[in-house]
């Protein structure tokens, strides 16, 4: 209501030529915000473009990048609004999971809810997934117990890449493909980067060079995914959201999928 009533807005409002149920319409079915339906006051909506930024100190504290699974695109980064509309996406109707997702809370207030990293909770899973913008390539962390990481990963990479695909195809983006990938474990940069993995190695894309030794907890990137746009016998390096997720390192207790 405070947007549709800002003057920013009120401004290029013609009445009678685009009213704003119109412009709700618009906007949700372009995932710009996803609808919160609230059973017990009035309905409200969850807008990821307008949250303030995170502070690089609260982001160290929050998320570490070795800890990370990383949505790579190889093809200039991700496009405007796509990191904003897959947040959306991931809340919304849209999401055609059969456990709704939801913002993670502490004392009844999301515990992580800015324009760059947003943490949540699926009711059927301990833990949380927190996602992190790094505006080259998006990273998903995953806290968990050993008895749910396998399981949860699977529905967390089905959401993620069937909601790229989603949203890229809602904003009307030709050129933006994923691929998954791993936080480089090299620091010969002063910045997190990506690497990719082919043939159980794994590639760094800031130097191109080659390293071996790929530990098995990074072979789910191995297991193809099917895009439900693509031919049903053409795979994708995208990992598959129906394949099971091989199995993770052992853990002791709750701690950040990919450690």
């Amino acid at each position: 209501k405070k947007f549709l009533e800002d003057r920013r807005f009120s401004s290029h409002y013609k009445e009678g030529v685009f009213s704003c149920d119109d412009l709700i319409h618009l906007l949700e079915e372009l995932l710009v915000f996803a609808r919160l339906w609230n059973e017990e006051g009035p309905e409200t909506w969850f807008m990821p473009s307008v949250l303030r930024h995170i502070s690089a100190s609260d982001m160290e504290k929050r998320c570490s990048s070795a800890g990370a699974q990383v949505v790579d695109f190889p093809d200039g980064g991700p496009q405007s609004g796509v990191f904003c509309s897959l947040m959306s996406h991931v809340l919304s109707p849209e999401n055609h999971s059969p456990y709704s997702w939801k913002l993670h809370l502490s004392s009844q207030e999301p515990s992580c809810l800015y324009r760059d990293c947003i943490k949540f909770e699926v009711p059927k899973y301990p833990g949380s997934v927190t996602f992190v913008d790094r505006y080259e390539y998006f990273e998903v962390h995953m806290f968990t117990s050993k008895t749910w990481e396998k399981e949860l990963w699977g529905h967390v990479r089905k959401a993620v890449f069937g909601g790229i695909e989603t949203v890229v195809d809602t904003l009307g983006y030709s050129n933006n493909k994923p691929q998954p990938a791993i936080v480089c474990p090299r620091t010969h940069t002063d910045r997190p980067h990506p690497a990719f993995i082919k043939d159980k190695e794994w590639i760094c894309t800031s130097n191109s060079e080659v390293y071996g030794d790929l530990t098995t907890k990074y072979l789910w990137i191995q297991t193809p995914y099917e895009s439900s746009v693509e031919s049903s016998t053409a795979a994708t390096s995208i990992p598959s959201a129906s394949d099971a997720p091989l199995p993770a390192p052992p853990t002791p207790e709750t701690k950040p999928l990919g450690n």
